[in-house]
């Protein structure tokens, strides 16, 4: 599916271009290495999971309604399962800052909003 990927491939370039904005700005922080780490993480994440959603959906509408539903399903808690795995990992971590993960994590969403609200 052309559409899908095309919007694919522009979502994710403007998350990694506002990743590259807002990376320096944690140059002011004090814990920069691990803020820059969890945000590094949590965008490479959520453009992996953006990019499964994308994988999920092409594949589902060609599925029958039943099928569809339990195949999405099962894809949603998968990619829940990762999410909370990457948080996990966030949080054991001391070199990784969680508040930066949810940040990255966030990123794609802002951009989605934007472009949808802006037409950016």
């Amino acid at each position: 599916m052309p559409y899908t990927r095309d919007l694919n491939r522009s979502i994710t370039a403007k998350v990694f271009i506002l990743y590259i904005l807002a990376a320096p700005l944690a140059l002011v922080l004090p814990d920069f290495t691990g803020m820059f780490a969890g945000l590094t993480l949590g965008v490479l994440f959520s453009v992996l999971n953006f990019r499964l959603l994308s994988l999920t959906l092409e594949r589902a509408v060609r599925m029958e309604p039943r099928r569809a539903a339990a195949y999405a399903a099962y894809r949603y808690a998968f990619r829940y399962f990762l999410t909370g795995g990457v948080l996990y990992l966030s949080i054991v971590k001391d070199h990784i800052n969680i508040v930066g993960t949810i940040i990255g994590l966030l990123l794609i969403k802002l951009v989605i909003l934007v472009n949808n609200i802006l037409g950016w």
